[in-house]
């Protein structure tokens, strides 16, 4: 071998030298320094130009050679730190104190307190023990639910037990009872309403009247503005008195210009009423005549109504006129009943 290949061969180790982990070079080493040599043939000694060779050379050697390779890449060195037998918690950082998005990431069951109850209305709070209860009709509500609802709420709950504890596929005619009493005390307790309001030219019974039409506006004539006023009733109460039941209404009728200003007005006056059996249809049936003074043509009468604390009121609109021709007239029924005689 010749001086040239001598020096080709030992550039080239160089630079195996330089790339490889030193750690893999220890590995390859040892394991030739392992294997037994061929009969006959003596190992050579390692060269020690390799070990003593000066680092600004083995960089120059680098840089001429293979100049894609950054010279910033450090020669990597072999680690001979001794290993951290230490425990696990010590190298770890402590779980309360990491980031959530780390612990997500380290598959780190969180331990934060559960979130806070969210607080139910009274709709929710009922519409839970409904469902509970038309699973179950003989099952208690929950106490604590029912702590969260007021009386009257209270109250409906308890109504609506009752009526699914009667309730009978097979019976019909107990479960029709029961949905009747239900329904009356739900009634009951609900606020008045008056939901018919109309002027006419008399009055028979429940239903059975004369109305004056045109009736929006009513048309009334100014030197005589005369008609009976009828209101129909709803959601009122009734007080049972040995064999009777009782009813007792308060009434009162206010009259109004376009602006809304108060032209005319009646003190409440009451009614009083008594039936056999509660009555589910009530009406009231009015005189009313107006001043002949009043200026406006355009008006508003209101109806006011209270039983106890509550009360309902509707307005009728009116218009005075001075053609008698163009008045609203009564309309007659023209129906026979069996409540009639023929």
């Amino acid at each position: 071998m010749n001086a040239k290949e001598g020096a080709m061969n030992r550039h080239w180790m160089l630079l195996l030298t330089a790339l490889l982990p030193a750690c893999d070079v220890a590995t390859r080493v040892a394991s030739v320094d392992r294997q037994e040599s061929p009969p006959g043939i003596a190992a050579s000694p390692p060269s020690s130009a390799v070990i003593k060779m000066d680092p600004t050379l083995r960089e120059s050697l680098l840089r001429a050679e293979t100049p894609q390779v950054s010279t910033s890449i450090p020669t990597p060195t072999v680690n001979t730190a001794t290993p951290d037998t230490s425990p696990l918690s010590s190298a770890v950082t402590d779980a309360s104190s990491m980031d959530p998005v780390q612990r997500l990431l380290a598959g780190i069951p969180t331990d934060s307190p559960p979130d806070p109850a969210v607080t139910q209305t009274p709709r929710e709070i009922m519409g839970a023990i409904a469902r509970d209860l038309i699973e179950d009709p003989m099952s208690r509500p929950d106490p604590d639910l029912l702590s969260e609802l007021g009386s009257r709420d209270r109250e409906w709950i308890e109504l609506l037990a009752r009526f699914l504890r009667k309730l009978d596929p097979t019976d019909p005619e107990t479960s029709a009872r029961a949905a009747r009493v239900l329904a009356d005390r739900l009634d009951e307790q609900s606020a008045l309403r008056i939901p018919t309001l109309v002027a006419c030219g008399s009055v028979a019974d429940y239903g059975r009247y004369e109305p004056l039409l045109p009736a929006d506006p009513v048309r009334l004539y100014r030197p005589n503005p005369t008609f009976v006023l009828y209101a129909e009733l709803d959601r009122f109460q009734y007080i049972q008195k040995e064999n009777n039941y009782h009813y007792d209404f308060e009434a009162k009728i206010e009259i109004f210009d376009p602006k809304g200003q108060l032209l005319h007005e009646q003190d409440w006056f009451e009614f009083d009423d008594a039936s056999r059996r509660p009555i589910r249809d009530f009406f009231v049936a009015v005189p009313c005549q107006l001043p002949t003074d009043l200026q406006a043509r355009e008006l508003t009468m209101k109806l006011r109504m209270r039983q106890g604390g509550a009360e309902a009121q509707r307005v009728l609109p009116l218009l005075l006129t001075d053609d008698y021709d163009a008045i609203s007239r009564p309309t007659e029924l023209n129906v026979r009943t069996a409540n009639v005689p023929s």
